[in-house]
């Protein structure tokens, strides 16, 4: 079936606004990455919306709701979204810059994360525990029930405004949790449709909140709720680890960032590292926190890698996200494309050399950038530099590519390139991250996977039954027949 062809205007069509939900709120624009025009309005809530929010969310949470009722909505949900798959990638594309293509691939992927999680809510189940096994449990009936710890505080980023939503969403209303939802300032229009969304499927008032804001105000508030009792973030290191801090009493779940590593060895298909790699280094303009960032190849190829890289660089066009020949858009603001550009200057002085293409500094959207030996201490080493950005650095011995890789803050995902089993398996056991792709780009999430990193990445795990056990504690239960105490 071929694609409806989106745009600019038909996605201004489809935005909504929550200035009716808070009428006495300042309010902020949204502004489109790629023109830098508004194309809409918002609420800039503040602690006074918050707390209606979360005592509407208290209210709806006391009340509960019926697995069975939980499942219809959120398999209703998930048809919704595929009906409405055109809207949903417009107004993605709209408030990101992503392309098309890019947004296009996220509504499939959130689609299938509330079939998942419908699903999951459908199998997951109490333990029995065998009380006789203790000579006191003699007698008794003992089992474990999961219980939904109450209402959740969803904070999220603005690089995969839906299906990063759906995550944190979805598997909270699975398991009986209501939700305060904070997007990123820069991208709530997914969030405002996400709910409108839900609410066709069927969900009350209360289950699903919105709070927007111009950055800042809302979730500051929602993470010091006392009637808040999980904060789900995703989103950079510095903030995250912030948020556990201020935060010590209620259960805090990060998801953050990351600086990731491929290596390519000899024994490897280099067309096919270099193809996988772009793909994962240079889509979505490298705003993810997957996105392959340093590449450490065997010194004896490393020079047909970079290659490799530049050629199928050199075929990716950035430009306007609603033209359908452009692959990647712009950065998410001028700010970010600065920084980045100002990255890539720094690894250069210091001692790196760009492969192919010279990047133009006069567009909004950045192409690909390949950096041949960024030096140790150049920030695109260290930090995570969310922009389409990649260096090549070479290595002699496996176990000095293992050492590259691990040589970072970070531990999210990594990949391995190899046809060689015993460096399979040495890079599973000795990789410090939380996923070890073999013969991928560790770019690659599987939304049932679980997902998430170790170190600076954060400290949970994602997909919807990872999320929905983080969601809930487990609660003892134990019977015993008659009186044992009294008369026969």
């Amino acid at each position: 079936m071929a694609e409806t062809q989106i745009t600019r205007e038909m996605a201004l069509g489809w935005v909504r606004s929550n200035l009716d939900s808070y009428p006495h709120a300042p309010q902020v624009s949204v502004h489109d990455p790629f023109t830098g025009e508004s194309v809409g309005t918002i609420a800039d809530c503040g602690s006074a919306e918050v707390n209606s929010a979360v005592a509407a969310a208290l209210r709806a949470f006391k009340t509960g709701l019926p697995r069975a009722q939980r499942i219809t909505i959120l398999e209703e949900a998930a048809r919704g979204l595929d009906t409405r798959r055109d809207e949903f990638a417009a107004v993605i594309a709209l408030e990101t810059g992503k392309s098309l293509k890019d947004c296009r691939t996220e509504v499939a992927r959130a689609t299938e994360t509330l079939r998942y999680t419908a699903a999951e809510a459908r199998t997951q189940s109490s333990r029995v525990i065998p009380a006789d096994a203790a000579e006191a449990g003699e007698g008794a009936l003992a089992m474990e029930m999961r219980v939904p710890r109450g209402v959740v505080g969803a904070i999220t980023p603005f690089n995969f405004p839906l299906n990063t939503s759906v995550h944190k969403v979805a598997p909270a209303l699975a398991v009986g949790c209501s939700v305060v939802h904070k997007p990123a300032h820069q991208t709530p229009l997914t969030a405002l449709a996400l709910q409108d969304l839900f609410r066709e499927a069927g969900l009350g008032a209360g289950w699903l909140e919105v709070c927007t804001d111009g950055g800042g105000n809302a979730g500051r508030a929602l993470v010091e709720h006392s009637d808040v009792a999980v904060i789900s973030f995703t989103g950079s290191n510095v903030v995250g680890w912030e948020i556990a801090q201020k935060a010590p009493k209620k259960k805090v779940l990060l998801e953050l960032g990351s600086n990731a590593p491929v290596i390519v060895t000899e024994t490897a298909d280099l067309a096919h590292a270099a193809k996988r790699i772009a793909t994962g280094g240079f889509g979505s303009a490298g705003q993810s926190c997957i996105s392959v960032q340093r590449v450490i190849a065997h010194q004896s190829i490393a020079s047909k890698l970079e290659d490799h890289l530049a050629a199928v660089a050199g075929e990716i066009q950035a430009g306007d996200p609603f033209d359908p020949k452009v692959d990647i858009g712009p950065l998410i603001s001028l700010e970010a494309s600065s920084r980045v550009r100002e990255w890539v200057q720094e690894a250069v002085e210091m001692g790196g050399a760009i492969v192919g293409n010279t990047p133009n500094n006069d567009s909004v959207a950045i192409a690909p950038i390949i950096i041949s030996g960024a030096p140790e201490k150049s920030r695109i080493r260290q930090k995570e530099i969310f922009g389409p950005v990649i260096t090549v650095l070479p290595y002699n011995t496996f176990d000095e590519a293992l050492a590259i890789a691990n040589d970072t803050i970070f531990g999210l995902q990594a990949g391995v390139f190899t046809s060689d089993v015993s460096e399979m398996l040495s890079a599973f056991h000795q990789l410090e991250f939380g996923g070890v792709l073999i013969n991928d780009i560790p770019t690659v999430r599987l939304d049932h996977q679980p997902y998430g990193g170790v170190a600076e990445s954060g400290n949970t795990r994602e997909g919807p039954h990872y999320a929905m056990e983080e969601l809930t504690h487990l609660r003892y239960l134990s019977i015993r027949a008659g009186n044992p105490g009294g008369d026969s």
